[in-house]
């Protein structure tokens, strides 16, 4: 039986890759759309602004992803694991500023 060439680790990375950064645009949207009013004060068309957030938010999910995927902090943090989800949303929080 021929093996697939995603695995289910690399399947599950791409579907929460995907689910987090549509969340944050649909996030995003729902705060500087209707909330703050912003898109009535954009001097070029929405269209635009949309494809391009909706693409800056594909590269910040998939930042996100990686960043709380990855096992640096685990052996400082190993039984913390409230402090290590603070120490990941620091770091990502600070690179995206």
């Amino acid at each position: 039986m021929p093996r697939s060439i995603l695995t289910m680790s690399t399947k599950r990375f791409f579907l929460v890759w995907i689910l987090v950064s549509i969340l944050m645009f649909l996030l995003s949207y729902a705060w500087h759309g209707y909330v703050l009013n912003d898109f009535s004060r954009l001097n070029y068309p929405k269209v635009i602004f949309l494809v391009l957030s909706a693409f800056a938010y594909m590269i910040i999910g998939f930042i996100v992803v990686k960043v709380v995927e990855t096992k640096v902090y685990e052996k400082w943090f190993f039984h913390k694991p409230i402090l290590k989800g603070v120490m990941k949303g620091a770091f990502c929080g600070v690179v995206f500023f």
